[in-house]
């Protein structure tokens, strides 16, 4: 998840059976989407998400996609040698930017078609059902955290400063919680007189404090370095 594209295919071996003819068709489907347009296909070095209605065109291909039902749908037309499809059928990529894709994706190739035409009883389209499986790897992403410092003047000996508004925290991934929080207050200069309050009880900044807190028991402890404490809340 959210890394780099990966191969879906090798050893890609196509043939028109007439000579001087091309492939100008390949259809596929890409099921158990789930992530929007987040889910991308690579061909020709070119991305494109796998969205319902998508679709463009480069020097060497048009696409077009159609999602139903958690599947999509691609078509690729251009017009290629038979040497060239093959080295796009290899170099074609799946990739996902979601950072909590889970399920596997099934990647099938439907049918080819070649510019041979029907005429005369000809037959130009080949049905392939060639299916291929992209084993999505769980990866836990960083939490985020973002507040605004008030910066506050403090008055001696009066009330506690309030010292952040408008926390927002964020674990990225859906379902998991956070455990730790990690503090420091420099500059100290007036040992157990100096306090931070947490979850409503207030701890002294001097070296070895530990304890739960009352409200919710959540657990602290403080660390001195020089004039520097450090507040680790689990």
């Amino acid at each position: 998840e959210n890394n780099a594209a990966v191969a879906l295919f090798s050893s890609s071996d196509s043939s028109t059976v007439e000579s001087n003819q091309t492939i100008t068709e390949l259809q596929l489907k890409v099921s158990n989407l789930s992530d929007g347009i987040d889910e991308r296909l690579v061909f020709d070095g070119s991305e494109f998400a796998l969205v319902d209605g998508g679709s463009g065109s480069t020097n060497s291909f048009s696409y077009q996609v159609a999602v139903a039902t958690n599947t999509a749908t691609v078509t690729l037309t251009g017009n290629w040698d038979t040497a060239t499809f093959n080295n796009l059928l290899d170099g074609m990529k799946y990739r996902n930017e979601d950072s909590s894709a889970i399920s596997n994706r099934i990647i099938t190739l439907i049918s080819v078609k070649d510019s041979g035409g029907t005429d005369n009883g000809g037959v130009e389209l080949q049905i392939l059902n060639l299916a291929g499986e992209v084993t999505i790897n769980a990866v836990n992403e960083e939490p985020i955290l973002t507040a605004t410092s008030l910066n506050p003047r403090y008055v001696e000996n009066g009330a506690a400063s309030v010292l952040f508004l408008d926390a927002d925290a964020s674990t990225v991934e859906s379902g998991q919680l956070f455990s730790q929080l990690i503090i420091t207050v420099d500059n100290l200069a007036d040992g157990a007189a100096e306090k931070l309050i947490v979850d409503g009880d207030n701890v002294t900044l001097t070296a070895g404090v530990n304890g739960t807190t009352t409200a919710n028991s959540y657990g602290y402890s403080v660390g001195i370095t020089g004039s520097m404490a450090t507040v680790t809340v689990t």
